[in-house]
């Protein structure tokens, strides 16, 4: 990254040709970076910002201590708000929850289970990144709608993949 920008202008195809040697075939390659940098940062042909885990990455090196600096960096580095993701929750379940309550169910997470895989998918359901079947149909109509938990178990319903036969 630290080579596609010159003072915090992004650097032509031409001038990086010049200074590192690039076949023109590596054209496409270098239209797809920069597509990926713009769409992602929105930044234009300015330098993105530099974070705090990037800035340890490039400073550190390899360094004594790089790994706990990393990770001194991930920790100090800004989390997402759950007020968002609280909001959906109480939009789809009809109520209205608590900070301590939302922090009570977010730290019960690893409670849930000894199992590895369920707190993961806990987590991820909590979190609405986990896909139930239900939302995997309406993305992809060819896919089915029906939980393999009802199935499996001879359910009417399921709560968690929204399901009701």
């Amino acid at each position: 990254m630290r080579d596609l920008y010159e003072d915090g202008v992004y650097v032509t195809f031409q001038k990086l040709q010049e200074v590192y040697s690039i076949p023109p075939a590596h054209f496409l390659k270098y239209s797809a970076i920069h597509i990926a940098v713009n769409s992602y940062w929105s930044c234009g042909q300015t330098e993105p910002p530099t974070t705090t885990l990037l800035h340890a990455i490039l400073t550190q090196g390899m360094a004594r201590g790089t790994i706990t600096s990393l990770y001194v960096a991930l920790l100090s580095s800004n989390t997402v708000s759950l007020g968002a993701l609280c909001e959906k929750w109480d939009a789809d379940l009809g109520l209205s929850l608590t900070d301590p309550q939302w922090l009570q169910a977010i730290s019960q997470v690893k409670l849930i289970s000894r199992n590895m895989r369920l707190r993961f998918t806990q987590f991820n359901f909590l979190h609405r990144t986990y896909l139930t079947p239900l939302r995997i149909a309406k993305m992809f109509p060819a896919a089915s709608a029906v939980c393999p938990a009802v199935l499996f178990l001879g359910l009417t319903s399921n709560i968690w993949c929204g399901i009701v036969m």
